[in-house]
C-alpha cells in the first residue's frame, strides 16, 4: 500500500461475488499500520457487496479484516495457512468483522502481541477443522473473543481442532490466556497449555 491508512484490498459498494485466492508458501500479505487486509464496503442493502478471501497452501497474512453491516465477507484458511491478527493504530484497533471464517487442514489463527492482546472476531460463524487457535507467546495475558450473531452463531470445532494458551499453573486466580465465545459452541477442541512466565517468574506444572 502507499499510505498507512490504505487497505490491501478494498471492495467497493455493489460488488457481488468478488473472489480472491492467495496461495503458496511465498504468499505473505501484511496490512498497513491503519489499514485492513480487506475492507468490504456498502452501507445499505442496495449498496452491499459480497466477497470471499481464501488463503491456501501455507499462505500467510497479518492484520485485520472488515466489512459493513449489510455486506458479506467469508474468509478461508486452508492447508497449513496462517492468519496473524495485528492491531491497527486507530479506530476499532483490535476487531475483525466478517460473515464466516473457516479454518481447515492444519491452518492457524494467531491472536497475541507483546503485552496483553484483546482481539475480537465479530461475525456469524467460525469453524476450525484440524486447525489451531494460537495465543501462545510465553505471556499469559492474551484474550481472543468470538462475538457470533446471525447464522448459527457457532464456533464449531472438529477433527482435532486445537486451542493453545499460555497459563500460570497456580491457583484458580493464576493468569492465563483466554478464548471467550459469545455464541454457541459445538464439537471438541483440544486444549494445549504452555507453562508461562509472568513478571520474571516461572510458572511450571502445566498439563498438556
Amino acid at each position: 500500500t502507499t499510505t498507512a491508512n490504505t487497505s490491501l484490498v478494498q471492495v467497493d459498494p455493489q460488488q457481488k461475488n468478488t473472489s480472491l485466492l492467495f496461495t503458496g508458501a511465498g504468499t505473505d500479505l501484511t496490512a498497513a499500520a491503519n489499514g485492513y487486509i480487506i475492507d468490504v464496503q456498502g452501507n445499505t442493502a442496495a449498496a452491499s457487496s459480497a466477497a470471499s478471501l481464501v488463503f491456501d497452501g501455507s499462505a500467510k497474512t497479518t492484520g485485520l479484516v472488515n466489512k459493513t453491516t449489510n455486506s458479506t465477507l467469508n474468509v478461508g484458511l486452508y492447508n497449513n495457512s496462517t492468519w496473524t491478527l495485528a492491531e491497527k493504530t486507530s479506530g476499532a484497533v483490535a476487531t475483525s468483522t466478517f460473515s464466516n471464517v473457516s479454518m481447515t487442514a492444519g491452518s492457524t489463527l494467531n491472536a497475541f502481541k507483546p503485552g496483553a492482546a484483546a482481539f475480537v472476531m465479530q461475525g456469524q460463524d467460525v469453524g476450525s477443522s484440524a486447525s489451531t487457535m494460537n495465543l501462545v507467546d510465553t505471556e499469559p495475558n492474551d484474550v481472543l473473543t468470538l462475538t457470533l450473531t446471525g447464522g448459527s452463531s457457532t464456533y464449531a470445532a472438529s477433527d482435532g481442532a486445537m486451542l493453545r494458551v499460555d497459563t500460570c499453573m497456580g491457583n484458580d486466580s493464576a493468569p492465563s490466556d483466554v478464548l471467550k465465545v459469545n455464541g454457541n459452541v459445538s464439537g471438541v477442541t483440544t486444549l494445549q497449555v504452555n507453562p508461562a512466565t509472568l513478571a520474571g517468574s516461572s510458572c511450571g506444572g502445566a498439563l498438556t
